[in-house]
Protein backbone atom coordinates (compact mmCIF):
# COMPACT_ATOMS: atom_id res chain seq x y z
CA UNK A 1 0.00 0.00 0.00
CA UNK A 2 1.29 3.45 -0.86
CA UNK A 3 0.49 6.31 1.51
CA UNK A 4 2.38 9.03 -0.32
CA UNK A 5 4.96 9.32 2.44
CA UNK A 6 7.97 8.22 0.39
CA UNK A 7 9.65 11.63 0.64
CA UNK A 8 9.35 11.60 4.46
CA UNK A 9 10.65 8.04 4.71
CA UNK A 10 13.55 8.88 2.45
CA UNK A 11 14.40 11.99 4.47
CA UNK A 12 14.35 9.92 7.68
CA UNK A 13 16.51 7.21 6.12
CA UNK A 14 13.80 4.55 6.35
CA UNK A 15 14.36 1.71 3.90
CA UNK A 16 12.16 -1.01 5.42
CA UNK A 17 9.35 -0.47 7.90
CA UNK A 18 6.44 -2.33 9.41
CA UNK A 19 3.44 -1.08 11.39
CA UNK A 20 1.79 -3.35 13.94
CA UNK A 21 -1.62 -2.32 15.31
CA UNK A 22 -1.93 -1.66 19.04
CA UNK A 23 -5.47 -2.63 20.02
CA UNK A 24 -6.98 -3.65 23.34
CA UNK A 25 -10.55 -4.46 24.27
CA UNK A 26 -11.71 -3.76 20.73
CA UNK A 27 -10.23 -0.26 20.88
CA UNK A 28 -7.56 0.92 18.47
CA UNK A 29 -4.79 2.72 20.37
CA UNK A 30 -2.23 3.33 17.65
CA UNK A 31 0.64 1.50 15.98
CA UNK A 32 4.01 0.08 16.87
CA UNK A 33 6.48 0.91 14.12
CA UNK A 34 9.79 -0.81 13.48
CA UNK A 35 12.19 0.28 10.77
CA UNK A 36 15.54 -0.63 9.25
CA UNK A 37 16.75 -3.92 10.67
CA UNK A 38 20.38 -3.75 11.72
CA UNK A 39 21.41 -6.32 9.11
CA UNK A 40 19.67 -4.32 6.35
CA UNK A 41 17.28 -7.09 5.33
CA UNK A 42 13.51 -6.81 4.98
CA UNK A 43 11.19 -7.92 7.76
CA UNK A 44 10.20 -11.59 7.53
CA UNK A 45 7.41 -13.63 9.15
CA UNK A 46 9.56 -14.27 12.25
CA UNK A 47 10.00 -10.53 12.74
CA UNK A 48 6.28 -9.92 12.26
CA UNK A 49 5.41 -12.60 14.82
CA UNK A 50 7.84 -11.10 17.33
CA UNK A 51 6.43 -7.60 16.78
CA UNK A 52 2.87 -8.93 17.11
CA UNK A 53 3.79 -10.42 20.50
CA UNK A 54 5.29 -7.12 21.64
CA UNK A 55 2.25 -5.17 20.40
CA UNK A 56 -0.09 -7.65 22.08
CA UNK A 57 1.64 -7.15 25.42
CA UNK A 58 2.07 -3.38 25.09
CA UNK A 59 -1.50 -2.54 24.04
CA UNK A 60 -3.26 -3.44 27.33
CA UNK A 61 -0.61 -1.49 29.25
CA UNK A 62 -1.13 1.55 27.04
CA UNK A 63 -4.89 1.27 27.48
CA UNK A 64 -4.51 1.08 31.26
CA UNK A 65 -2.15 4.07 31.35
CA UNK A 66 -4.43 6.07 29.08
CA UNK A 67 -7.42 5.29 31.32
CA UNK A 68 -5.46 6.07 34.47
CA UNK A 69 -4.10 9.38 33.15
CA UNK A 70 -7.41 10.42 31.58
CA UNK A 71 -10.33 9.29 33.77
CA UNK A 72 -12.83 10.76 31.29
CA UNK A 73 -11.59 8.34 28.60
CA UNK A 74 -13.41 5.36 30.13
CA UNK A 75 -15.90 6.45 32.79
CA UNK A 76 -17.10 2.95 33.63
CA UNK A 77 -13.63 1.48 34.22
CA UNK A 78 -12.55 1.06 37.85
CA UNK A 79 -9.41 3.00 38.69
CA UNK A 80 -6.84 2.05 41.30
CA UNK A 81 -3.11 1.57 41.47
CA UNK A 82 -1.52 -1.75 42.25
CA UNK A 83 -0.86 -1.87 45.95
CA UNK A 84 -3.48 0.76 46.83
CA UNK A 85 -6.73 -0.09 48.62
CA UNK A 86 -9.65 -0.80 46.33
Amino acid sequence: MTLGLHHLAQAAGIRHTVLMPLASGGRMLGYLQAANKRDGTSFDHHDLRFLAIIAGQAAPLLKMLTSYNNPAAEPSAPRHCAGSPV
